[in-house]
C-alpha cells in the first residue's frame, strides 16, 4: 500500500505475506494516519517506509501493534519501521523479529531530510541484524548535530547479532 498525501487513514488488521517490497509506503504529506494490528511476514523489503524530504515528509503517524517478521528476503537494507525522513511519528507495542538490518531507523541526514520528535515505545524486538554488521537493533541517525526530539524507550530488545563476511569468505556471527 502507498499512502501519497493521504489524510487521516487506517489500516487495520490485515495480513502481509510473501510482497516483494514493503507493506506500507508513507510519503507526500500524509499526516494522521495509523497503520495498527497487521501481520506482517515473508517480506522482499521491510514493514514500513516513510519517505520525502523535510517539506514533504509524512508526519503525525501511528503505526501501532503490529507482528513482523521475517523481513529482508530480497533486499537487505530495510527496517520493520524505517523513517527515512519523518517527524511526529507514535511508533509502540509492534512485535519486529528476524530482519537483516534494523527493526527500527530513524534518519536525519541534513537539514533536507529530517527525522524529529518521533516516540518508539514498548516495542518487541527479536533476531536483528542478521545479515549486516554496522547498524543496530534500533537506529537513529543525525548528521545535522542538533537535538532531533526522538524518544526511545522501554522497548525489549534481544539478539541484535551482527553479521560480516571475512576477507577469506567465511562468515563470523555473531558479529559485535
Amino acid at each position: 500500500i502507498h499512502m501519497a498525501g493521504a489524510r487521516n487513514c487506517e489500516v487495520r488488521n490485515c495480513q502481509f505475506a510473501w510482497c516483494g517490497g514493503y507493506a506500507l509506503k508513507l510519503s507526500d504529506k500524509t499526516d494522521q494516519c495509523v497503520f495498527a494490528e497487521n501481520r506482517l511476514q515473508h517480506l522482499g523489503q521491510g514493514g514500513c517506509i516513510l519517505l520525502g524530504g523535510t517539506q514533504t515528509q509524512a508526519h503525525h503517524c501511528a503505526i501501532v501493534a503490529n507482528r513482523m517478521e521475517h523481513l529482508g528476503l530480497i533486499y537487505k537494507h530495510v527496517a520493520g519501521v524505517y523513517v527515512t525522513s519523518g517527524s511526529d511519528h507514535y511508533i509502540a507495542h509492534n512485535r519486529i523479529t528476524d530482519v537483516p538490518r534494523y527493526a527500527i531507523s530513524l534518519k536525519s541526514q541534513g537539514e533536507d531530510n529530517l527525522s524529529h520528535r518521533n516516540v518508539v515505545e514498548f516495542n518487541e524486538i527479536r533476531r536483528t541484524n542478521l545479515e549486516t554488521n554496522d547498524t543496530g537493533a534500533v537506529e537513529s541517525l543525525g548528521y545535522e548535530r542538533r537535538e532531533s526530539g526522538n524518544v526511545v524507550r522501554h522497548n525489549l530488545i534481544t539478539d541484535a547479532v551482527g553479521m560480516i563476511s571475512t576477507a577469506e569468505a567465511k562468515t563470523q556471527t555473531p558479529y559485535l
